[in-house]
């Protein structure tokens, strides 16, 4: 019998079960080997997908019908000999949702994601899981993910708790300033703009008072001793001083 569509597929699903969850696996290097394999068919079939189907093209294995929640799983588990397996699946979470070529997802999809990242930025005792999600969620709120306004307030509190600590390390503060930046436009600019400033309404906190939070994070990260967070904290206040005079509303900076 010959290679078909069907066939490869049936087969996938089959070595898919006999392979079990490899969240079961008790050792923490081979469990974190098992993660970094799925990380690498995941890119590769993504690659694939990207090279010969159209964007509405339905996709011959639902990646995230089949990973989704293996990662999840894993990015759950605080088992600390299953640390670097966790950070990974943290990784891949983030790359699959905030990839450019990503294929806007129903939000019951997005849901997950949404759940993991206010889950990982409310958290005050997990600084390298905070630390890679910033590092793997740079650009979360640049591609107008449905709904991704949400995801607003914990970063926030997170930006403020690590730049108050002063043992954050740079390239989190680094990051977490990215991701600030990229909060600075939304409530001006993104096509959600009416929902968000109802949302806004809705949780009691008006404009100038989110502005002024990310004004305060930037005043923070200006005075750090560290020349590469001052630059980038900079260049977000560039940013928030453009806006403020563009805006025709009022930002209350």
């Amino acid at each position: 019998m010959g290679w078909t569509a069907s066939r490869i597929t049936e087969q996938w699903f089959i070595i898919l079960e006999v392979l079990g969850d490899i969240n079961c696996i008790k050792d923490g290097n081979n469990h974190h080997l098992a993660i970094t394999a799925m990380q690498d068919l995941i890119e590769i079939l993504s690659l694939a997908e990207l090279d010969t189907l159209r964007f509405n093209d339905p996709e011959p294995i639902p990646l995230l019908g089949v990973f989704l929640g293996v990662l999840l799983d894993a990015c759950y588990n605080k088992n600390v000999d299953k640390l670097k397996g966790r950070l990974c699946a943290v990784q891949v979470i983030c790359q699959v949702f905030t990839h450019q070529s990503f294929r806007p997802k129903d939000i019951r999809i997005l849901s997950h994601f949404y759940a993991l990242y206010i889950s990982v930025m409310t958290s005050s005792d997990e600084p390298q899981v905070v630390a890679q999600l910033l590092a793997s969620c740079r650009s979360v709120f640049a591609l107008e993910l449905s709904g991704s306004h949400i995801l607003i307030p914990s970063t926030l509190s997170q930006a403020l708790q690590l730049y108050k600590r002063g043992e954050s390390h740079e390239m989190a503060l680094v990051d977490c300033m990215t991701i600030v930046s990229s909060i600075i436009s939304i409530p001006v600019h993104i096509q959600e703009t009416n929902s968000f400033l109802a949302w806004m309404s809705g949780v009691g906190i008006s404009m100038d008072e989110l502005y002024g939070q990310i004004y305060n994070i930037i005043t923070l990260g200006s005075s750090h001793s560290n020349n590469n967070v001052v630059k980038h904290s900079l260049c977000a206040l560039t940013l928030l001083i453009c806006t403020a005079i563009t805006s025709k509303k009022s930002i209350g900076i």
